[in-house]
């Protein structure tokens, strides 16, 4: 009796070997390829690999030299990991969920210069050099502290260039508003209060009036009476609507002035805006940093929340998820993947663990990367970024901790930082200043709810610094400012930032604001004064025919008020006209309408039986 079908072992081991060979020749060149393409697609920005290792028997593979793009700055890489090793536990890896029970990564670099421009798979909205906007191509600097960048007051020609004059917009928005109302009331007095039909009614009177004058003509002069009374009513409906539509012309005309008058003062409001932005505070001087490091910080926020938005989607996977309904579809003559229940759910992608290596400030920082999933909610765990190093050439200590932390339906993360006596000897600030000796304490702590909502400060203490400034000839702030920062060796910097990715608010704080202002106030008065001069003549210059049209659009409107009083007054008339010569006064008793009305002379003779 033969327990083994040897045909058929044989069979199944040259097949075993076919895929067992196909896999060691052909699998590290497919992952390499889908890390590339996949991946590139997915970030929106090129990543490259140098070579990818697997084996099959130790369920581990790894890569080297990874290199991923800066989408905003093609001759950037955001990231660079000299290499990645990773064992993946087989057994998940059966029920589609890849586990990576332990990860080392190494070489980790941020904001590497590349050699070449990296492929772009989005429109970059820059130049076609690869940079990105407002980056200079050679010898540009976007480190913080750019001192040299600002320290010039621009011309009011330029700033109105630049800057949305408040004023103009609600002139113009006013302007509508008004326009809107005389429309409504050229329409009403058209409509309502024909002149027409004020001339048809003057006709009629006159006519009726024309048949009480025959005397002979006693049963004409009781219809003319009757009819003139109707008219009366009529008229007297007219003079009643006049009335009304006097009061809501009222109302109207009063919010057409409170428009006009809310105005008034938008030129100056507009002027203080502007010259907080662009003078210098010679009083407090709480604008000079903030004009420095403000467009820095918010590019540095801006690009923050489009990594972060980026990683979001892979930690929230929802538990419970039912497969969609192509996936369940059963097609005859293929297969379907059926997904049993879990007896434990799972989520379908964890690093359990992983150590980091971190290139920074010229130094290694270890650290390591927790739990790891795309389902927190069904692992019941967030994950913990930690990077951390004692007493350093560079520093006296660091510590970095990330925590991602979707375990609850309202996502709580948060980032903080903590450096004691970080050395910035021989450092460049940006804009040519140079820091030659100094040292910063730098702590930082900032939170994001439900993936919306950002806040958070960091503060750097810097002290015992000697700077060194370059010149610029003709520019006496700058001058007076190099001066100042030459002789200060200690200051302060904290910047908090509050709200959404749509909208937040940022503020700076710094008592080298106030060293610095204190130093320009006596030699740039005249010059800040002039420019605030200029500026303001410039602004009521721009606003003063706007606001001159706005006031006619007004004395447009009010015309309507006495066109309703020349109606009022004709109608008016009309009425006494009806009055006039109508019936005799013997006979005021006897018409049908007793219409008590003056009697024509002609009349009273006439002896007449009634």
């Amino acid at each position: 009796m033969k327990f083994f079908r040897w045909q058929g072992l044989v069979v199944f081991a040259v097949l075993f070997l076919l895929i067992w060979g196909f896999l060691s020749f052909y699998l590290d060149g497919l992952i390499k390829q889908g890390i590339e393409e996949e991946g590139s697609k997915i970030l929106q920005t090129q990543i490259e690999v140098e070579s990818v290792g697997t084996s099959l028997p130790m369920q581990s593979a790894g890569f080297k030299d990874l290199t991923v793009a800066n989408a905003d700055n093609l001759m950037e890489n955001m990231v660079e990991i000299d290499s990645v090793s990773f064992s993946v536990d087989a057994a998940k890896a059966l029920s589609k969920k890849i586990v990576i029970d332990e990860m080392s990564v190494e070489g980790i670099r941020l904001n590497q210069k590349r050699k070449s421009p990296a492929k772009a798979y989005r429109p970059l909205g820059a130049g076609t050099d690869g940079t990105a906007p407002g980056e200079k191509k050679e010898g540009g600097s976007k480190e913080p502290f750019s001192f040299g960048k600002i320290l010039s007051l621009k011309s009011p020609e330029e700033i109105l260039k630049s800057e949305n004059l408040e004023t103009l917009q609600a002139v113009e928005k006013a302007k509508q508003e008004i326009e809107a109302l005389k429309n409504k009331w050229q329409k009403k007095l058209e409509t309502e209060l024909s002149t027409k039909v004020l001339e048809d009614t003057r006709k009629k009177i006159e006519a009726l009036q024309s048949k009480t004058k025959s005397p002979a003509d006693i049963a004409g002069i009781a219809t003319a009476v009757q009819d003139l009374k109707a008219i009366q009513e009529t008229i007297q409906g007219n003079l009643d609507k006049v009335k009304n539509l006097k009061k809501e012309m009222q109302a109207d005309t009063q919010r057409a002035k409170q428009l006009v008058a809310a105005l008034k003062d938008m030129p100056q409001k507009d002027f203080e805006r502007l010259k907080k932005k662009y003078s210098l505070d010679l009083k407090g001087g709480s604008n000079i940093l903030a004009s420095m490091l403000g467009p820095e910080i918010k590019d540095k926020i801006d690009t923050f929340w489009k990594y972060y938005e980026m990683v979001s989607p892979y930690l929230n996977k929802e538990s419970g998820a039912k497969p969609r309904e192509d996936e369940q579809k059963y097609v005859r003559g293929k297969g379907v993947f059926v997904t049993f229940k879990e007896q434990t759910p799972f989520p379908d992608f964890l690093i359990r663990h992983a150590k980091l290596s971190l290139d920074l400030l010229d130094t290694k920082i270890a650290g390591e990367l927790k739990d790891f999933s795309d389902n927190q909610r069904v692992y019941g765990k967030p994950a913990v970024l930690n990077f951390s190093s004692d007493r350093d050439e560079k520093f006296d200590s660091f510590a970095l901790t990330a925590k991602l932390d979707r375990t609850q339906p309202v996502s709580n993360d948060s980032i903080d930082l903590n450096v004691k006596s970080l050395k910035l000897d021989n450092q460049e600030a940006g804009g040519g200043v140079e820091v030659q000796k100094g040292s910063a304490n730098i702590q930082s702590t900032f939170k994001i709810e439900n993936e919306k909502n950002m806040s958070g400060s960091i503060q750097a203490d810097l002290g015992g610094l000697v700077l060194k400034l370059p010149e610029q000839q003709g520019n006496e702030i700058f001058k007076v400012v190099a001066d100042t920062l030459a002789a200060t060796d200690k200051f302060y910097i904290k910047i908090s930032v509050e709200g959404s990715r749509e909208k937040y608010d940022v503020k700076i704080d710094s008592d080298l604001d106030r060293i610095i202002s204190k130093a320009i106030k006596g030699a740039v008065t005249g010059k800040v004064k002039e420019f605030e001069k200029s500026l303001k003549s410039s602004i009521f210059s721009e606003t003063g025919s706007p606001l001159a049209g706005l006031n006619d659009s007004l004395g447009g409107m009010l015309k309507f008020d006495d066109l309703l009083g020349d109606k009022s007054s004709a109608w008016t008339g009309l009425l006494d006209k009806t009055k006039k010569g109508v019936a005799p006064e013997s006979m005021q008793d006897k018409l049908p309408l007793k219409d008590k009305l003056p009697i024509p002379g002609a009349l009273k003779d006439l002896g007449l039986p009634f």
